[in-house]
C-alpha cells in the first residue's frame, strides 16, 4: 500500500519568513547580471519573474518580499533575487475589506515538482491588515485569532471537488500572518488532474469570523 506523507502545520510569517517557492532556492548573480529595471517596491508585485538572459531556462529574477523589524514598526521589504526556475505556481490577492475590521491578504502557491524530486504541495497564507488595503500597516491579532485552510481541490465533471482533508491552521503567537501547510507527497491524492489551492482566511473580529477565499492557481499533477 502506497502510504503518502502528509503534513499540515500552522506558522507565523515571520518564522516562516521563507515561503515555498521562493528564498530557498536563491543563487547568487555575478557582477556583470544586475537586477532588473521593472518595479518590485511592494507584496502585490511579488512573484513576477523576469527571465535571466545567461540562462534562461534555468535561471530567472524573481520579486521576493518580506516582513522585517525597522525600529519597533513592521515595514515590506521587495527585491529582486536569482533563483531557479522551478514548475510552480503562486497567486495573491485581497479576499477581504472593511473599514472597521481591517483587510485580510491572501497568498497561494503550488508546486508539483522539487528539483527533480516529485511532491505535491501547497500553502495558503493569509496576512491582516489595516484599512485601507495598501500593505501600508500590518494587523498584529492575538494568539488563535487568525486562521487559514488550504485545501487541494481537483478539476472533474465540470467542476471543482475538494481533495484534501479540510481543517484551519492557526496563529500561535501575536501575529499578522498565518499559514496551512499540505503535503501529498509523491503522488496527488486524487490522481492525475488539474489541481488548485482553495484558501479561505479569516480574521476573529466584533465577535465573529470574517474572511474570505482565493481560489488559484490551477496546476496539473501526476
Amino acid at each position: 500500500m502506497n502510504v503518502k506523507s502528509r503534513r499540515r502545520a500552522a506558522m507565523s510569517i515571520f518564522v516562516a519568513g521563507v515561503l515555498l517557492l521562493a528564498a530557498p532556492h536563491a543563487v547568487e548573480a555575478g557582477p556583470r547580471d544586475p537586477p532588473p529595471k521593472e518595479l518590485c517596491s511592494d507584496p502585490t508585485q511579488e512573484g513576477n519573474t523576469i527571465p535571466y538572459p545567461p540562462l534562461p531556462e534555468f535561471f530567472e529574477w524573481k520579486c521576493l518580499c518580506y516582513q522585517v523589524f525597522d525600529e519597533g514598526q513592521i515595514e515590506w521589504v521587495c527585491e529582486w533575487e536569482l533563483v531557479r526556475k522551478e514548475p510552480g505556481n503562486q497567486s495573491r490577492a485581497f479576499v477581504f475589506s472593511n473599514p472597521m475590521f481591517g483587510c485580510l491578504y491572501a497568498i497561494n502557491s503550488v508546486i508539483s515538482d522539487y528539483y527533480g524530486a516529485r511532491t505535491n504541495a501547497g500553502t495558503g497564507q493569509g496576512l491582516a491588515e489595516s484599512y485601507p488595503c495598501n500593505h501600508a500597516k500590518p494587523k498584529p491579532q492575538p494568539p488563535g485569532q487568525l486562521r487559514s485552510q488550504a485545501v487541494f481541490e481537483y478539476y472533474g465533471s465540470s467542476a471543482w471537488h475538494p481533495c484534501t482533508a479540510l481543517g484551519y491552521s492557526y496563529n500561535g503567537i501575536t501575529t499578522n500572518g498565518v499559514s496551512d501547510y499540505f503535503n501529498m507527497g509523491s503522488a496527488p491524492d486524487c490522481g492525475a488532474k488539474t489541481y488548485r489551492i482553495s484558501n479561505t482566511i479569516g480574521i476573529w473580529e466584533g465577535g465573529a469570523w470574517r474572511g474570505g477565499t482565493l481560489w488559484a492557481p490551477n496546476i496539473f499533477m501526476n
